[in-house]
């Protein structure tokens, strides 16, 4: 279990093993709800959605990169022994708005196919509306309809 700090009563949130944790505003004193139980929380065009890792567990993952990772005892500091922080990955974000895999990763411009930047596709994944939700959206309003 890792402490997060958060405007609770407390002053932090408990993060486990596969939490989420919201990157942003690490410093603040007023930001609350920085830890998912188990799951994401909103996408933002930031990317500021990350994981909660054992050590161990980062280092089974087979092709993870690994560089986005912070690690305790780097310059951040964040003093989370045996504990690493992923960001999530744009796949991560595509498959949580429920799009295919690879969906943000090429566009069309003026006709020609090319390869879209990391940081334009965490913008696509957090600017999307999550595919799911529309879907119940709208049969609910054909019910309505009905």
């Amino acid at each position: 279990m890792v402490k997060v700090k958060s405007a609770t009563k407390s002053g932090y949130e408990e993060a486990n093993p596969g939490d989420s944790i919201n990157l942003s505003l690490p410093n603040s004193t007023t930001s609350s709800c920085r830890v998912g139980q188990s799951q994401a929380q909103t996408l933002d065009t930031q990317s500021n959605q990350a994981v909660l890792l054992e050590d161990k567990e980062l280092i089974l993952r087979e092709g993870r990169d690994n560089r986005s990772c912070l690690r305790a005892g780097s310059s951040t500091e964040l003093g989370f022994e045996g504990y690493s922080i992923r960001r999530l990955t744009e796949t991560e974000c595509e498959r949580l708005q429920g799009f295919n895999d690879g969906w943000t990763q090429y566009g069309n411009y003026n006709g020609e196919i090319k390869k879209i930047s990391r940081t334009n596709r965490y913008k696509m994944c957090g600017n999307a509306v999550t595919v799911d939700i529309v879907k119940l959206i709208g049969m609910k309003l054909l019910e309505s309809l009905k």
